[in-house]
């Protein structure tokens, strides 16, 4: 009698190294694939920018086991959010993120207090 048949581990190729690509390669590990990641930077720089994360995507980040892992001082959680005007910066509207957090239950990612 013979056991199930072995399966190959499930090699992936992901093209991109931006937040969608990392992540995707991150849950393809998770779920026990060997990944490589390609991106057409060899040698990729910081460049200064933001990134806004949603709740949803801060609760799969904590899932995959990345969001614990981020340095102080890598990530921070703004006081509120703000609607502007496209045109001259306006402020149209403004939402302690107090309010925020309890409306959206779930993690959002925040310096130590």
């Amino acid at each position: 009698m013979t056991g199930p048949p072995v399966r190959p581990r499930l090699r992936v190729a992901v093209v991109g190294a931006g937040i969608g690509g990392l992540c995707t390669a991150a849950a393809l590990i998770a779920g026990g694939a060997d990944v490589l990641v390609y991106d057409r930077e060899q040698n990729p720089e910081p460049t200064g920018f933001g990134l806004q994360l949603a709740p949803n995507a801060t609760r799969l980040l904590r899932r995959l086991g990345i969001l614990d892992r981020l340095a102080p001082g890598q990530a921070v959680t703004p006081d509120a959010r703000e609607l502007r005007r496209w045109d001259d910066g306006a402020l149209i509207a403004r939402t302690p993120r107090s309010h925020v957090r309890g409306a959206v239950r779930c993690p959002l990612p925040c310096p130590p207090a």
